[in-house]
């Protein structure tokens, strides 16, 4: 049975650890989304406390 053509697209373009600047790319897109993640939560805490009083 063969894949279906946009899966073995995706996976032909797949970015890994073992890829030339793989690691580097995995690591930035985690330290972007933590750091939105954290603000996220920052504004919202604040809005909680500021809005509970």
């Amino acid at each position: 049975m063969t894949e279906p053509a946009h899966l073995a697209a995706a996976s032909a373009n797949a970015v890994t650890a073992e890829s030339p600047g793989g690691m580097r790319r995995i690591a930035t897109a985690s330290f972007i989304g933590t750091a939105i993640e954290f603000y996220d939560y920052y504004i919202y805490g604040t809005a909680a406390a500021r809005s509970s009083t």
